[in-house]
Formats: structure tokens, sequence, C-alpha cells
């Protein structure tokens, strides 16, 4: 219940604070006049390590990179080459969604057979300067062919994700809970089942850490699953190497 609350107070914040924010805004215009001691000149480096290198590029370009870097601007928007002029930000914070629809079919299972529907609403907001914050909720439903494995169910989450640059490291931690309950009672132990779920997620990047033209990054994470049917109760551990 703890976890819960401050998940839930976090993302209310957050909510919050995009509300009440005045729009943030990138302004973009052409390259400011070259200095007898040094030449403006675009950068070769990855979004945010240009803060690292100190590259001769305008406070609001390298404003404009940490937003693309974070995945806080639109996909549309073109990539940098050189001093290109691009449209401004006027929004405080990014929600994306997603729904999706499924229909599964097991060959020796057919009692499980299901249709399946989700969707997710998420919101990511520029906290600081090297920091983004995050909200997510999602709603769930599966219709079992057997009525005693269909279920609905809710997630809450939040996180933040942060940029080093003395270091080049992209760290990010994320927490979420959720509630899936299900629509009849279980057919081995004859009571009905519902689980709550608690996720916690580490992840570390940096961008010297690459593999041909892709990414590297290390992502641990800590789930506990309680249910009321001790069977269905479990703890698991996982790190796992992302490669993009």
């Amino acid at each position: 219940m703890k976890a819960r609350s401050l998940i839930v107070s976090t993302i209310a914040a957050l909510l919050a604070g995009c509300a009440s924010d005045p729009a943030f805004e990138v302004r973009t215009g052409p390259a400011p006049a070259a200095s007898p001691a040094r030449t403006p000149t675009y950068c070769n480096c990855a979004g945010l390590a240009c803060l690292v290198y100190g590259c001769g590029v305008s406070e609001e370009e390298q404003q404009q990179q940490k937003l693309v870097e974070l995945g806080l601007a639109p996909s549309s928007m073109p990539a940098f080459s050189g001093w290109s002029k691009l449209p401004p930000i006027t929004t405080p914070y990014f929600p994306s969604y997603e729904y999706q629809y499924d229909i599964l079919a097991f060959r020796d299972f057919a009692y499980l057979d299901a249709e399946q529907a989700s969707a997710a609403l998420s919101l990511r907001k520029l906290w600081t300067r090297d920091a983004v914050v995050s909200a997510s909720a999602a709603l769930e439903r599966s219709d079992a062919r057997e009525r005693p494995y269909s279920h609905y169910g809710w997630d809450l989450g939040a996180g933040m994700d942060t940029f080093w640059p003395r270091w080049t490291f992209m760290v990010g931690a994320r927490a979420s809970v959720g509630e899936r309950r299900y629509a009849e009672a279980d057919p081995l132990f004859g009571e009905k089942r519902s689980d709550e779920k608690t996720r916690l997620e580490l992840s570390v990047g940096n961008k010297k850490w690459r593999w041909r033209d892709s990414y590297v990054s290390l992502v641990a994470s800590l789930e506990r699953n309680r249910s009321t049917l001790g069977f269905y109760s479990y703890r698991k551990a996982n790190v796992s190497v992302v490669v993009e």
C-alpha cells in the first residue's frame, strides 16, 4: 500500500506541475556570429554528449538535442544537420498512448483461448536541465473461453531518467504497482483469484557503450506478485542487456 500511495502521489504531482507551469519553449534561429577565438561548428556527438565535449552549438540547439535524446521531441522532427532551424516545442509535457488488441489460440489448451485488449497512457516532462520524469497508467481486459481464466487489471507507474555529463551516463529508475482480478473461482483451488504486482527497475547506459551501430545498456529489475492463492505468488529478479 505504501508503494502504491507513493506512485500515485508522484503521478499527481507531475500532472499538477504540467498544468501550472508555463509552456516550455525552445527558440531556434540562425547560427550565432563566429568569434575570433572559435568558429561555431556542429559536433558529431550524440545528443546530450554535446554538453560534455563543449561543442560550439548554441544553448538553444543543445537544449533541443537533449529533448530528442530523452525522447521528448516528436518523432517527426528532422535530424540535426548543422545550423538547422527547427520548429519550437511549445508544450511542457509530452504524452504518448498505445492500444492493443490480441486474439490468443492454444493448440493443446483451448480453454485458455482468449481475446485481450489493453490501453496505456504515459506522460514525460523535462523536470530539470538533465532530468526527465514520467508517469504511466494502463488498463487491460481478457475474455477467455472459460470464465475462470478471464481477468481485468490496471497498472500505475512513475519514473525518472537522468544524465550525468561528467561521466556521460544515462541512469533511469522506475516503479510500478498493479492489480489483476479474475472473473470466477480458480478451477484448481475453488477460490477466486486476485493478484497485486510491484515492480522496481534500474537502467544504466553510456554513450561510449556501443556495439556496431547500436547503444548498449544494462537493466535490472525486481518484481513481486502477491496472490490470494499462494500458489501464484512469487518474487523475481532479472538482469538483462539491451541493444538499441
